[in-house]
């Protein structure tokens, strides 16, 4: 005879977010079907249903979760610009789920507004506001537009884990291997210390003005 799943518990509810969160990465928002989540959190589909009354409200509390740690490391975020580059890549090597999260809801939502938009908006406004404001202090080029600098640095942070398959194509490398994470952080760092530096160009203006 079959054991009963149990009804609830004290933590029902975060291993409800947990196996959600397998499932939607796995399946995607259209294959995922509220029994599936019960069955791996090992409890009955009444409960899932009684904690996130649907699944478009229990993917938007998976997504909100998965977001509420992208507003932690950006609440920890170093004053170095290498620094900062480096830490966004750990943290995304940290919580793979979250940009499988992402992709996901691009591929299953292109035709709606996404997730937590008003919040998300804001957050990115925040970070295209810190990337405009290291451009004043001559950390950044500050000749181009700071929303497409900042969509710019982001690709390249979050790239290797993001899509590891191409990173270990690309390199030859585990983008999780010890290796590939030291030199990539070196190369992060590297790559800010660039970003920083002032092009040839303006370099030459500036001379040929001194010298006037």
């Amino acid at each position: 005879m079959p054991v009963p799943l149990p009804t609830e518990a004290p933590d029902s509810r975060a291993a409800i977010l947990d196996a959600a969160t397998a499932e939607f990465v796995e399946r995607g928002f259209d294959g995922v079907r509220m029994e599936h989540v019960a069955k791996r959190a090992g409890y009955n589909k009444a409960l899932v249903y009684k904690h996130f009354g649907d699944k478009a409200h229990l993917f938007q509390e998976v997504l909100e979760g998965a977001f509420a740690g992208r507003r932690d490391v950006l609440a920890r975020q170093p004053r170095r610009l290498g620094d900062v580059l480096a830490g966004w890549s750990d943290a995304a090597f940290a919580a793979p789920a979250y940009g499988k999260l992402l992709m996901r809801e691009a591929l299953d939502y292109r035709e709606d507004e996404p997730v937590l938009a008003e919040a998300r908006a804001a957050y990115y406004r925040e970070q295209i506001a810190g990337v405009a404001k290291a451009q004043a202090l001559g950390r950044l080029p500050a000749d181009l537009p700071p929303k497409y600098l900042f969509l710019a640095l982001l690709s390249v942070v979050c790239l290797p884990a993001f899509l590891p398959n191409v990173t270990a194509l690309a390199t030859g490398e585990d983008p999780v291997g010890d290796r590939f994470q030291t030199e990539w952080r070196e190369f992060l760092c590297a790559f800010a210390a660039h970003l920083a530096a002032p092009s040839e160009d303006s370099a030459t203006t500036e001379d040929d003005g001194d010298g006037r």
